[in-house]
């Protein structure tokens, strides 16, 4: 029995032992599972695995973005090129008026070609035989050969027999410019063109599409960028045409067929290419008209104009060093001009008489004076405010050479501008030095001085002539008034006087008039003022007291001009309206009658009369719409004595550019 119990006693202690170990091993795997499930807890949090891994790709990504922006750039930096080279024109030395304009600002005016911006220049008197297939002119102080064109530094010419060395200002196309800066001397006008030239590698163009009464349709468009390389691409191209289709007759009032009106059509082209790094460039440039205008209608059958169906190509090669605003600089430019009737029509177009070949007689026939050569070199050297360049021009021309060389110099220190200009004349080797100062004595105090001495060689029949010009203007809060006494005279004698045949039917086998020398004294005023808000005024005037041949007595113009981008409403920028009304009176202008060029009063005059022009423009974004209304009044009205000019006549159209 006891033997028994001693056995149960061993199994339950067996068995007690087996359940205590058992119960003591669950803690610790207990245990050694908790510690293992804290670790991967923290080393395994979702929000923060996902935090964690939000941020390196948030600074993998601005890695990227900031290399990828980095090297763009630098891509940006380098897509501006080295522009190509340009002459700087000289600072204006004028008590105050405006003389130059960009090429936003050139479209802005409503310009059709250059005759309408020099209508803004005092002393210039421009002359059309009609709308812009016409004759347009231009003659300051009563002398054409006193406005003189530079394209890119190069002389523009007339070689044309029938124009006598007076350049139609149509040729000039508008849309190939970018600056257009004019230099008034007491004696000349010198007109600075600088073709256009674009610096981004970032495609750009431009179009403008018109309509309008007398059957007018005109399109304008440019196109030009840069590459990578720094080599550039240009085109630009102007057609229209006017066809006035009045019926039968002729003269002021009388209805007019074509073919008398002095329609046409016209065509430009202009293209270039070049390559520029640093400061050196080359460039190749070409400009080409075509134009087939029908003969004026004038009030007597002698006063008619002959058509004219004929081309015009100009084309230069050009070299620069330098940076014309800093530094020395240097440019040779070598140009071509062919221009005149096409040979087929060059008899029955000039209003002249078949010319033989073979006589030894002048004129040369048309074929042989239609061509010249130009040769330009320039070298300069500018620093601050201070600049100096001396320039030659080498001619050939109708199997005869030339040399011009000439100077000019001038400093531009904000209170004082003061200009030089010399220059010996290749063409006709007169002599020609101008001198022009302007101060600012107060910050509502301005005067001005030039003069004018031109000699010309005795070959030519002129008298040497001499013009002073001495002027001031007040001004406070930003209106300006201005006033100047102008003096011109020649020496004592006979002089010839050069013909505009390209506005008038003068033969080459008449006689060139001789006039007695002449001496005048004239009075300019001129005023720009605020008138409301962003409304403002400019004028400007000039009297003689005495006539001269092609220079009214009294010429006044007027225009109220409104420029606003009403920043107001939208402050961005994207709106804009410029409207304009000018008025233009005119006293009789006298020209020459060839019928009376041997009498002593050979003049006939044109009848005065006021013009009103009419300009609006709104612009959003980069569209632009205008409108224009020549001839507001509606009365007959001669520039050219005894070519009446168009009726009203309205234009509008868009114009819009964009960057591709």
């Amino acid at each position: 029995m006891r033997r028994a119990l001693r056995r149960c006693s061993w199994l339950r202690a067996t068995c007690l032992g087996v359940l205590l170990t058992s119960l003591l091993s669950v803690p610790a795997a207990l245990h050694a599972q908790v510690d293992t499930l804290q670790r991967d807890t923290t080393r395994t949090d979702p929000a923060v695995l996902t935090r964690d891994s939000l941020r390196a790709d948030s600074l993998r990504a601005d890695s990227i973005l900031f290399e990828v922006t980095r090297r763009a750039a630098l891509r940006a930096a380098d897509t501006i090129k080295a522009p190509l080279a340009r002459l700087i024109a000289p600072p204006t030395a004028e008590t105050f008026g405006r003389r130059r304009w960009t090429r936003d600002e050139i479209m802005q005016t409503g310009a059709m070609n250059l005759a309408d911006l020099l209508d803004a220049v005092p002393g210039i008197t421009t002359f059309r035989t009609a709308w812009f297939p016409g004759v347009h002119a231009a003659a300051f102080q009563g002398d054409f050969k006193r406005v003189r064109v530079f394209l890119d530094g190069l002389e523009v010419d007339a070689p044309e027999i029938m124009n006598n060395g007076v350049l139609d200002l149509v040729e000039i196309p508008l849309a190939a410019l970018d600056e257009v800066v004019v230099e008034r001397s007491a004696g000349e006008v010198r007109v600075w063109l600088t073709s256009w030239t674009v610096t981004s590698v970032t495609p750009y163009s431009r179009t403008d599409i018109f309509t309008g009464d007398l059957n007018t349709n005109g399109f304008r468009g440019l196109f030009g960028r840069r590459f990578m390389n720094g080599a550039l691409l240009q085109l630009t191209l102007l057609q229209g045409e006017t066809a006035l289709r009045r019926g039968g007759g002729g003269g002021f009032g009388a209805p007019t067929q074509r073919g008398r009106t002095g329609d046409g059509d016209i065509r430009q082209f202009t293209a270039r290419t070049g390559w520029a790094r640093g400061l050196f460039s080359v460039d190749a440039h070409i400009l080409n008209t075509s134009r087939s205008r029908d003969p004026s209608a004038g009030t007597r059958e002698s006063y008619l104009i002959p058509g004219y169906d004929g081309a015009r190509t100009e084309s230069y090669l050009r070299a620069g060093y330098g940076n014309p605003n800093q530094g020395f600089s240097a440019q040779f430019i070598a140009n071509r001009l062919t221009s005149g009737p096409r040979q087929d029509t060059a008899d029955n177009l000039s209003g002249n008489p078949p010319v033989d070949p073979e006589a030894d007689s002048l004129p040369p026939p048309p074929d042989s004076s239609r061509s010249i050569s130009q040769r330009f070199a320039y070298a300069g050297y500018a620093r601050n405010d201070m600049r100096i360049g001396a320039f030659a021009r080498w001619r050939e021309y109708r199997g005869q050479s030339d040399v011009a060389p000439g100077v000019r110099a001038s400093i531009d220190r904000g209170w004082l501008t003061a200009t030089v200009y010399g220059e010996r004349i290749g063409l006709d080797s007169s002599r020609r030095i101008d001198a022009n100062v302007r101060a600012n004595l107060r910050p509502w105090l301005v005067v001005s001085a030039a003069h004018s001495d031109l000699t010309p060689d005795d070959a030519t029949g002129r008298l040497p002539e001499q013009t002073s010009r001495i002027g001031a203007a007040i001004g406070w809060n930003g209106r300006w008034l201005s006033g100047a006494f102008i003096r011109q005279q020649s020496d004592a004698g006979t002089r010839r006087v050069v013909l505009p045949r390209v506005l008038t039917p003068f033969a080459d086998t008449l006689p060139t008039p001789i006039l007695a020398g002449f001496s005048g004294n004239g009075i300019s005023v001129g005023a720009e003022m605020p008138l409301y808000k962003e409304l403002r005024l400019e004028l400007h005037g000039t009297r003689w007291n005495n006539p001269r041949e092609y220079r009214p007595q009294t010429h006044v113009r007027a225009s109220f001009i409104l420029e606003s981008e009403w920043r107001s409403m939208f402050p961005k920028g994207h709106f804009s309206v410029n409207a304009r009304l000018t008025n233009e009176y005119r006293s009789g202008v006298s020209f020459i009658e060839p019928s009376l060029a041997a009498t002593a009063d050979p003049f006939r005059v044109s009848d005065p009369y006021n013009l009103g022009i009419a300009l609006l423009e709104i612009r959003i974004l980069r569209a632009t719409i205008f409108y224009q209304f020549r001839n507001l009044y509606g009365g007959d009205y001669a520039q050219v004595p005894g070519i009446p000019m168009p009726p009203p006549f309205q234009m509008y159209g868009v114009r819009w550019e964009w960057f591709n």
